[in-house]
């Protein structure tokens, strides 16, 4: 939806048509990092919008696949037909099939021989080595090599050794992010941001509006509460990492004009930092929003859940302190398996 949109909006503006489809497919993408981040400090990544989130940003992560095989036909250089545009989102499908393959089959086999070892130093080098070789696979196959790196995280992430691996690798994360953010910072122009200040913020207006109203709009279509789907909304609305890296190879095949690319820029670099600030305003906003707009006549998710919780409010058992060990362990026979009067001690 929000490509469409901005195709729309863009076609109004007089933009061809691939230059507009490929603005749609840069401000569809937002910003899993900060996103995660900020939802995982304020510990608010099991709430019914934090799983939300995490669901729709993976998604639009993988999503990058067939975007950024899409490029070339966008411009030309491999004909805007039908057959090449299906040709594209094969190999996409084919890329996506291989990391499932290899997710199941082949690194969970290399990582348990290299555990076996025994070496701390050796698993830590096979940690670093994954991505590297596989983010050099993926520009081989005419990808970006981050979105590489983003493959081999996901395929490490369905291994036994997961756990282990961000231990590890833990250290390393704030530093690279920061290199990560420090690079997309130092592409912007000042000069150009001063210059063309008032339509960077009308870019920046369109862009948090835009995709705060559509989001919110699809949560509710998804029967969630109209203040779950406002905070979703206004979470996500910002411009994602993986666009700069879109907007670097559409820039190169000339979908994306210089002035252009440096208006997206300051648009998206704004947009990122005000995403903490939204963040932490957003349950106050959507409170607003829901008592003066009324919670409407849809039945939620969350009032779904109240309804049967209070139709079993007796004989209930409260467990305090579910978090991370609770959802591991998944020890739920110690209770139900135990006397009453264990069974008791244990609730008080």
């Amino acid at each position: 939806m929000t490509i469409l949109i901005a195709l729309a909006v863009e076609k109004l503006l007089g933009k061809p048509t691939n230059q507009a489809l490929f603005v749609g497919f840069l401000v569809a993408l937002s910003s899993t990092a900060i996103v995660l981040k900020s939802y995982a400090e304020r510990l608010e990544i099991d709430t019914l919008y934090g799983r939300a989130s995490v669901g729709i940003l993976l998604f639009q992560d993988l999503s990058i696949v067939p975007m950024m095989l899409l490029v070339p036909v966008l411009n030309g250089q491999e004909g805007p037909s039908a057959a090449n545009i299906m040709l594209a989102i094969g190999k996409a499908a084919a890329e996506i099939c291989g990391i499932v393959f290899t997710a199941r089959k082949i690194v969970p086999f290399l990582l348990y021989h290299v555990a076996e070892l025994r070496g701390r130093e050796v698993f830590i080098i096979f940690v670093v080595l994954a991505p590297l070789g596989t983010a050099w696979l993926t520009s081989r196959f005419g990808l970006s090599m981050a979105v590489g790196a983003f493959i081999a995280g996901l395929v490490l992430s369905e291994s036994e050794y997961s756990h282990q691996i961000v231990s590890d690798i833990l250290p390393f994360r704030d530093v690279f992010n920061s290199i990560f953010f420090i690079s997309i910072g130092m592409l912007l122009s000042l000069n150009s941001l001063a210059q063309n200040f008032p339509t960077v913020v009308i870019w920046l207006a369109a862009i948090i509006i835009g995709k705060a109203i559509v989001v919110a709009m699809v949560a509710r279509l998804l029967r969630y509460s109209l203040r779950v789907s406002i905070t979703l909304g206004i979470g996500l609305a910002q411009v994602g990492e993986f666009s700069f890296i879109l907007a670097k190879a559409g820039s190169a095949q000339n979908l994306l004009s210089q002035p252009d690319y440096q208006l997206f820029l300051a648009a998206s670099i704004l947009s990122m930092i005000a995403t903490p600030f939204l963040i932490q305003v957003a349950p106050i906003i959507s409170l607003s929003l829901e008592s003066w707009l009324g919670a409407g006549a849809t039945p939620s998710r969350e009032a779904s859940g109240e309804r049967a919780s209070e139709r079993g409010r007796y004989h209930h058992v409260i467990v305090v302190g579910y978090g991370m060990n609770g959802h591991m362990r998944q020890d739920k026979r110690l209770v139900c398996g135990a006397p009453a009067s264990s069974r008791a001690g244990l609730a008080s």
